[in-house]
């Protein structure tokens, strides 16, 4: 059953856009309308419009890249709250405002209940958050979007996989979570090379693994990054062309 999420737990989650109470200008999508037959073709066309996208790819790949803050919100709760959340499609829809130019939706859990590991079975615990995470719900969002728009699934996989990087290489670096720093390790270690593919989709090899590279230095910034094997087609939605640090065609 789980327990009900605690103040300070939802507010720690908010900052991965963790919807709450929904303000009178949001529009509020269930996840199981968005996957019935022809809705997400409608939906991708209408975003286009939105993010001033040239075509279903690029948009598609743009919805992905905001749909990486859901499988960041999730293991927040796994790593650091030590919570399982209720990540059934049923029970999840996208908050959008009306009104937002940038279009940075968030997620409403219809169960806002986390159920913590039992005593010596935080692994098994912590297989079942993966599959629910990724095989039962990100692994479906990205097929509908590949059968819709046709884009790389790798492209898809891989704007998951960068958020996922930057939760345990930047977020979770922060001196603040000092003692739980070997969970984390532990966690993102298992989540990027160890967790069977299974857990992610249909897969005999975990998806997330072959972006994890490692991060030369580049010499137009001050600091390391990991290149993307994938262009995200961002650029495709700017004025001026204006590529992500990471961009793999601004690194050549």
């Amino acid at each position: 059953m789980g327990n009900k999420l605690l103040p300070d737990e939802i507010n720690q989650l908010t900052q991965f856009r963790l919807g709450d109470i929904p303000s009178n200008s949001s529009i509020i999508l269930p996840l199981e309308e968005l996957l019935i037959e022809g809705n997400m073709s409608v939906f991708i066309e209408e975003l286009q419009l939105k993010i001033n996208a040239p075509d279903s790819k690029v948009s598609a790949s743009m919805f992905a890249k905001r749909y990486g803050f859901f499988a960041v919100l999730c293991l927040f709760a796994m790593t650091i709250l030590d919570k399982k959340l209720d990540t059934s499609i049923q029970h999840v829809s996208l908050e959008m405002e009306d009104k937002d130019q940038v279009w940075l939706p968030k997620f409403i859990f219809s169960k806002m209940v986390g159920i913590s590991p039992n005593q010596g079975k935080r692994e098994e615990w912590r297989d079942q958050i993966i599959k629910a995470i990724f095989a039962d719900h990100i692994h479906v969002i990205i097929e509908s979007l590949y059968k819709e728009t046709k884009i790389s699934k790798l492209i898809l996989w891989e704007n998951i996989a960068i958020y996922i990087f930057w939760l345990y290489e930047n977020v979770l670096a922060d001196p603040k979570f000092e003692d739980k720093k070997e969970r984390i390790e532990e966690d993102f270690h298992y989540i990027v090379e160890k967790a069977n593919g299974h857990l992610f989709g249909p897969f005999n090899h975990n998806p997330i693994t072959r972006f994890y590279t490692g991060k030369p230095v580049k010499h137009n910034i001050q600091n390391e990054v990991r290149i993307r094997t994938t262009c995200c087609y961002f650029y495709k939605t700017t004025e001026n062309n204006d590529r992500c640090n990471t961009c793999p065609l601004n690194c050549k």
